[in-house]
């Protein structure tokens, strides 16, 4: 079922300096994966790369939206050369995207094998540019969609061009697509339909891809991620808490241990030893210079006591606040990557709104 998203209500509420803050964590999150990416393999890169494919795959099935493009026949072969001379491919990596569907009238086929007789430079091998156009073929929805009326309109845009690129033309906009790739220039004469690059089509393809996909992890992960936010604060801070705990424990026994002492004796006993407690005492410092000094001793000792016991409650605070900190300090990086990759996701999501929102503000053609 596709996410019920209103997407210009979310550009409303997120004003420029908001997004901007949210760029700031993106920027330093991508600079974080770039550097993990340079320290892994070509193949974990891959693996990793599949199992992001398999996700969007998945994801793929309840997000109807699509970046429909018309290709040209002239950016297969360019990528297919591009391949046999050992560079890299950028179509071979966006035509996997589950987001971007292409398309393609039939004469595509024999215009494309017809251009690699033709064109293919002598020391490239035919054989393999047969192989990789079929193989980039199976990847696009070649259709004879366009009605005579479609076909009419695109024959007056460009029958001055080029009478071979009517019928991709024609199709564009019986699909009502976003545009087409191409590199032919006299496209851009017409006004009609949109004319897209490979690389702007790859991007925003790719933007599409990691908003749907951000806002997958923000839907199905956010709470497992504060979840286990919140089980390593209480970690961080359970030694503190049980020492607090112990200490309290422990004077509340004394006190409630005397308390109960106390209450079992008899009433005129208990009236009896306040009075005496204070009688019998002042009587002996008074008359007494010898119970004096004695008093004098217990109470200094009694201070060192307490200065002793107070010094290794001190101890044992202070050496608890120095593993929390300790910890904090260890965990401070993983917590700023984790607040970066929340800021990395957010706005994902928020350019998946905003690229969906202008393509479905493009005027319809009729």
């Amino acid at each position: 079922m596709e996410p019920d998203i209103n997407f210009e209500e979310i550009i409303k509420e997120l004003n420029e300096r908001k997004l901007e803050q949210f760029k700031n964590l993106n920027d330093r999150f991508k600079l974080q994966l770039d550097k993990i990416r340079d320290e892994l393999t070509p193949p974990i890169l891959e693996r990793l790369n599949d199992f992001y494919l398999d996700i969007l795959n998945h994801l793929a099935d309840g997000f109807k939206f699509r970046l429909k493009l018309v290709i040209d026949t002239n950016i297969i072969f360019s990528e297919i050369r591009a391949i046999l001379m050992d560079k890299s491919s950028f179509l071979s990596n966006i035509i996997k995207l589950p987001f971007l569907k292409l398309f393609a009238p039939n004469k595509i086929k024999e215009e494309l094998f017809r251009t690699i007789d033709e064109d293919l430079p002598l020391n490239l091998d035919k054989d393999n540019a047969y192989s990789l156009a079929n193989s980039f073929l199976e990847k696009i929805s070649i259709l004879d969609q366009e009605s005579e009326e479609t076909w009419v309109k695109a024959h007056i845009l460009l029958k001055q061009y080029d009478k071979d690129d009517i019928p991709f033309l024609a199709l564009a906009i019986s699909l009502n697509a976003h545009g087409i790739i191409t590199k032919d220039k006299h496209f851009n004469r017409q006004e009609d339909m949109s004319v897209w690059k490979l690389g702007e089509s790859g991007k925003i393809a790719s933007t599409i891809s990691r908003g749907v996909f951000s806002l997958y992890i923000l839907d199905y992960s956010f709470n497992k991620i504060l979840s286990t936010l919140a089980k390593w604060i209480f970690i961080i801070f359970q030694g503190f808490l049980e020492f607090c705990h112990v200490l309290y424990s422990a004077i509340k026994a004394a006190f409630i241990s005397m308390h109960d002492k106390y209450s079992n004796l008899p009433t005129w006993l208990q009236v009896g030893i306040p009075v005496i407690a204070i009688t019998i005492p002042t009587l002996i410092l008074i008359f007494s210079e010898k119970s004096r000094n004695k008093l004098k001793d217990f109470l200094i000792n009694l201070k060192e006591n307490l200065s002793l016991y107070i010094k290794h409650l001190g101890d044992d605070l202070k050496f608890n606040i120095e593993i929390i900190k300790d910890l904090t300090i260890k965990l401070y990086p993983f917590f700023e990557l984790l607040i970066e990759g929340m800021g990395y996701l957010f706005y994902s999501a928020v350019l998946l709104a905003k690229q969906i929102k202008a393509l479905d503000d493009r005027p319809v053609i009729c």
